[in-house]
């Protein structure tokens, strides 16, 4: 895909004052920073790219998403896309499949040159009484986007290998604006993860199966939450993937500090905490909410937030949202106020941050702490 490639060093931590704080502190991210807030100056009124003058070799970052819209996210030079393989879409009765909605998704972004994660869910979003049928449609599903040459999409550019396993199983109730995530206990959902991670592998062994990520995992998060993941951990989930996942949502600049790692190292407690090998790990959801008094720390949380996740061993990181891409009527307030273009179209400051560390920082083959302090 024509990238650039760089090696990205990182100082941080253990850092003895304020005043060396903030001498030190993420030389790069400071770095990024002082040329986002005095460097770039913001259009009025931004041009629309025009998506036919695209090349396939266009340098899209591949460590950043989300490429939705795909025209803002042209803009941005993101490249990491999520989408869902539904088996109550995808197979139309048992055994039949229609995959014809998901190999327009796929190849709608791959033709631009993007990367695609796919996140899998079972019918009704629980365990399946008929396991093996489950495995069944799941080895079909991975079939189809494998690369192999043997039933795969007419519409495939290159093979898709990263395969999510449902999406915060420990949401079990509905809103206005979001169904239930899984319906089942701790166990059930390490039986769904077991018997998804044995059919990807059997359809291709070289897959990365990545796990759901808990809708929050700090030390505030509600009870039952923590209780829930831990269970997880307990049945044994750490054999049946390959790579970790978080999501840090917030709502405004009051629920996180610029020094934030997006919650990477309370998930990696988790893990090691229960015998987990250290695994690579994703954000595939991140928001970072912001009042307008509060928008210039959102931006540099944003790419000092970024910098540190990837120095705690973070591949990609994918955005929640660009901006709304359904009435706000229907949305909460929280991700309203998360989104790097406004309702009115204007782009806040966290765009043009988002932007800058795209150029900057966002492909490279590995992140080398500098040092423990000054």
């Amino acid at each position: 895909m024509g990238y650039v490639k760089a090696s990205l060093l990182v100082g941080e931590e253990t850092l003895r004052s304020p005043t060396c704080k903030a001498v030190c502190l993420f030389t790069l991210a400071l770095l990024i920073t002082s040329t986002i807030f005095t460097s770039i100056a913001i259009p009025a009124q931004q041009s629309s790219i025009s998506l036919e003058d695209v090349k396939l070799t266009k340098g899209l970052a591949d460590r950043l998403g989300p490429f939705s819209p795909i025209e803002e996210s042209l803009e941005l030079g993101v490249s990491w896309a999520r989408v869902k393989g539904d088996q109550a879409i995808i197979e139309i009765s048992k055994g039949v499949y229609d995959f014809s909605e998901l190999d327009l998704e796929v190849s709608t972004y791959q033709a631009l040159g993007g990367n695609v994660l796919i996140t899998i869910f079972p019918k009704n979003r629980e365990k399946p009484s008929d396991v093996e049928a489950y495995k069944q449609f799941v080895k079909a599903l991975v079939e189809r986007y494998d690369g192999d040459g043997y039933e795969d999409s007419p519409l495939l550019k290159y093979p898709v290998k990263y395969w999510e396993v449902m999406n915060e199983p420990d949401i079990q109730f509905s809103t206005a604006w979001m169904p239930a995530m899984f319906k089942g206990p701790p166990e059930d959902y390490v039986d769904v993860l077991k018997a998804t991670y044995e059919a990807i592998k059997e359809a291709d062994p070289e897959a990365k199966v990545v796990i759901a990520a808990p809708s929050i995992i700090n030390p505030w998060a509600p009870p039952d939450t923590l209780e829930f993941w831990e269970e997880v951990m307990e049945h044994g989930a750490g054999s049946y993937f390959d790579v970790g996942n978080v999501h840090f949502i917030t709502g405004t600049e009051s629920e996180y500090s610029e020094d934030t790692d997006f919650d990477v190292s309370y998930y990696k407690e988790l893990l090691s905490s229960h015998g987990v090998e250290e695994k690579p790990l994703v954000i595939t959801e991140l928001q970072l909410g912001a009042t307008e008094s509060g928008e210039e720390k959102q931006a540099r949380a944003l790419v000092k937030g970024c910098v540190r996740a990837f120095a705690e061993g973070v591949e990609f990181i994918m955005y929640v949202e660009i901006k709304a891409l359904e009435p706000s009527t229907k949305l909460p307030e929280e991700l309203i106020r998360s989104f790097l273009i406004d309702l009115s179209g204007r782009r806040r400051p966290v765009f043009y941050a988002f932007k800058t560390m795209t150029a900057l920082i966002g492909d490279f083959q590995s992140v080398v702490k500098l040092s423990e302090g000054c």
